[in-house]
């Protein structure tokens, strides 16, 4: 079967999941504060993408091993399958739990910040230990840390997180399937991460499906959802990261991706930080609130975000093309770099410039 017909499956699939779903005893509540629907709207539609890309990911592993059995068998390596899978699964269990029963703020952080150091310990090369590459490593745990709150932040209007998260998810694919760059040692000979950019495509399809609920406010993604997703992001952008030489593009190339994210999260706790707020309280700080509060339709709102994800892609590919092809460089400040500041420069301008003006709107400047 062609991927084409897996991807449609994924979405339909989970449509029909997401559908069921909104059936379940677990709803999300109007606040009067950071939740300002007007009665209660069945949550946890993460637990439909989730289903559905599981499903959907089985079969195509079987499928491989009955077309190929050598084929299948250099898909995944059962041992490392299983530890991902694990890395995959426990977010959106995490979620779940929080959706049905609800976590403390300080329980749920804890969790994300063991899940991380799990995850960097896992996918990181592991050569002699010193103290440059530990900080590296506990770099990366804290920005997959930041990165799947600030995918649970931004999941306060319809559509924004997932549908951003569906294109960030996509741009994956093309690192991950070898283009761009010289595959890295060993992953011609395993082809580790084959069935990472089959997956890269799939939970976007996945999340196409859900998005048909959700646009229309009649399902929420819930922290399921946020944190399974971004949490799932994150997992293949670190394979990303490990599949093209040289490591140090990628990284840049996966920065500027998550800048729709980083740029809007990091500015707003700054500012929070700055007026001396309590980090941990719900807020209605963000960018994209304050564009919902002056009149916004959720639509146009996401359909910004998703414009942003979409060039931000773009820049990535821009900046990878450039530093290996236009001006080839091993250096972690190359091409790439400089595209990634140029963005954030850029977005960074654009959030305080429409800042300034919507809080002048709302409630007079501030």
């Amino acid at each position: 079967m062609s991927d084409g017909l897996w991807l449609i499956g994924a979405a339909v699939l989970s449509f029909l999941i997401c559908g069921a779903v909104r059936f379940l005893p677990i709803r999300d509540a109007p606040d009067g504060g950071r939740k300002q629907q007007t009665a209660p709207v069945p949550t946890a539609g993460g637990l439909g993408i989730a289903a559905a890309a599981i499903a959907m990911s089985v079969a195509w592993l079987l499928s491989a091993q009955e077309t190929a059995p050598q084929f299948g068998a250099a898909v995944l390596d059962p041992e490392r399958g299983a530890l991902l899978a694990c890395l995959f699964a426990a977010p959106f269990a995490l979620g779940l739990i929080d959706d049905a029963a609800g976590l403390p703020a300080l329980t749920k952080l804890a969790a994300l910040v063991i899940w991380s150091s799990a995850a960097v310990g896992m996918l990181a090369p592991m050569p002699p230990m010193g103290v440059v590459f530990a900080g590296l490593l506990a770099a990366a745990a804290f920005a997959m840390f930041v990165f799947v709150n600030a995918a649970n932040f931004m999941d306060g209007s319809n559509g924004l997180s997932l549908g951003s998260l569906a294109i960030m998810t996509a741009a994956l694919y093309g690192p991950l399937n070898g283009v761009g760059g010289d595959c890295a040692p060993g992953c011609a000979e395993g082809a580790p991460t084959l069935f990472a950019a089959f997956l890269a495509l799939l939970l976007p399809a996945a999340c196409g499906g859900f998005l048909v609920w959700n646009m229309s406010g009649r399902l929420y993604a819930g922290d399921t959802g946020a944190l399974g997703v971004g949490a799932a992001w994150c997992v293949l952008a670190g394979l990303a990261i490990d599949s093209l030489a040289p490591p140090s593009v990628m990284v840049w190339f996966i920065l500027t991706l998550a800048l729709p994210f980083f740029v809007d999260v990091g500015l707003t706790l700054a500012l929070r930080l700055g007026r001396g707020q309590n980090l941990l309280r719900a807020h209605t700080d963000h960018a994209y609130q304050r564009l919902v509060a002056v009149g916004w339709p959720h639509w146009r709102v996401a359909g910004l975000w998703w414009g942003f994800s979409l060039a931000c892609a773009a820049a990535a590919y821009g900046g990878l093309y450039l530093q290996l092809k236009v001006w080839p460089s091993v250096a972690l400040f190359g091409p790439a770099f400089y595209v990634w500041l140029a963005v954030a420069a850029c977005g960074a301008a654009l959030w305080c410039i429409h800042r300034l003006r919507l809080s002048a709107r709302l409630n007079g400047p501030g």
